[in-house]
Order: structure tokens, then sequence, then C-alpha cells
């Protein structure tokens, strides 16, 4: 696929579908973790919900810099100039690093009085106190996995995005109740292994 060379129909559809398969096994990523929250209990369900808007600010914060970065390395490419797109990558990747760490540190800390704010309290706010605590502790993968991701996009690439995608929604399936309720060596995290499911698997999508 030649972004510069192809026709523009064609473009869309080589870029759209991939994109569009992607998307919805991201949403159905989503319905996975809060089927299984469900199961553990209400007050495990009601911490994930509560956990929602952390999450999306950490989501949020991986598509602007990569948005920003898709954009920049997008028109060196098409301008020919190899090495200033690399250079654009490379430095969204130390952005990504430090805004990921500063925003995970403010919200390590005020997750509390955030989650007291919106009605939280008793178990249920114990259960999204400790399951967003493993999304800070793991923010930085998550935000790195979007940046990487950009560089491809650049380059017309959904492809490689939408296979993890796909492969991280298999993987959740099995990886949420295994570090739930735990197996052999392996202890129950109880909500928590819901949260390690998913940096888990960012962090083999960021490898792959």
């Amino acid at each position: 696929m030649k972004l510069t060379e192809d026709r523009i129909p064609e473009l869309i559809w080589k870029i759209a579908v991939p994109a569009s398969v992607g998307m919805f096994f991201q949403t159905m990523y989503n319905l996975v973790d809060t089927y299984f929250a469900g199961q553990l209990s209400a007050d495990a369900l009601a911490g994930l919900s509560m956990s929602f808007a952390p999450f999306l600010l950490v989501i949020s914060l991986g598509i602007g810099i990569s948005q920003g970065a898709n954009a920049l390395i997008s028109h060196a490419l098409g301008a020919g100039h190899t090495k200033k797109a690399s250079l654009y990558q490379v430095q969204a990747i130390g952005l990504a690093l430090v805004s990921s760490v500063v925003v995970s540190l403010i919200g390590w800390y005020y997750s509390d009085a955030l989650f007291r704010m919106m009605g939280g309290e008793g178990e249920a706010l114990a259960k999204g106190l400790e399951y967003i605590s493993v999304i800070w502790q793991g923010a930085w993968v998550m935000v790195l996995v979007s940046v990487a991701n950009s560089g491809l996009l650049a380059q017309g690439d959904t492809k490689t995005n939408r296979n993890a995608l796909v492969a991280g929604f298999f993987a959740n399936v099995g990886l949420d109740p295994l570090l739930m309720y735990g197996w052999g060596v392996i202890p129950a995290f109880g909500i928590a292994g819901i949260a390690w499911a998913t940096i888990l698997i960012q962090a083999l999508v960021l490898i792959y």
C-alpha cells in the first residue's frame, strides 16, 4: 500500500476496515471486563464503573499524543523526510513516558477523593481503589502502546493494531478469570486481577 500513489477510495477501504474490526474487539474487551467484575460481586462492578473515568483519562492521554505524532510523522514521510519522522516518533515516546508518569502519580494521590466525590463508599470504594491502583502502575505501558501505534498509522498500517486488539480480546477472556480466581501457584487477585490482565496484555502488545 502506497499512501501517496494509490487511489483514495482503495486507501480508505484498506485503512478503515481493519481499524473498524479492531475497535469492535476493543469494545468487546471492555465488555468482558465488565462481565467478570459482575461475577465477583455487585461492589466489584460498582468499583469498576467508578474507575472508568480515570481509566479513560489514561486512554485519552495516549490518543492525544498519538494523534499529534501521527500527523507529524505522516507529514514527514509524505515529504520524504524519514529521519525527521523517526525523530518525531522518538520524541512522542519520550513525551508519553513523562506525561503518563506525572498523570499516574497525580491520579494515584487523588483517586480516593475522586471516588468519594462520585459517591463511592464502603466495599465499592475499596474495590474501585484496588482496581485503579493497578491501572496507575501500568498506565505508562498503555500510553506507550497508543503512541507506538502512531508510527504504524502514519504509514497506513491499521492491520497490526487490529491483530493486536483481536488477540488481546481472546487473551483477556482467559486471563481475567485466571488472575481473578487464581490457579495453582497463581494467587487470586480479585478485581485487581482484571486490571493486571489489562496491563499484561498491553505489555505483550507493546512488545508485538
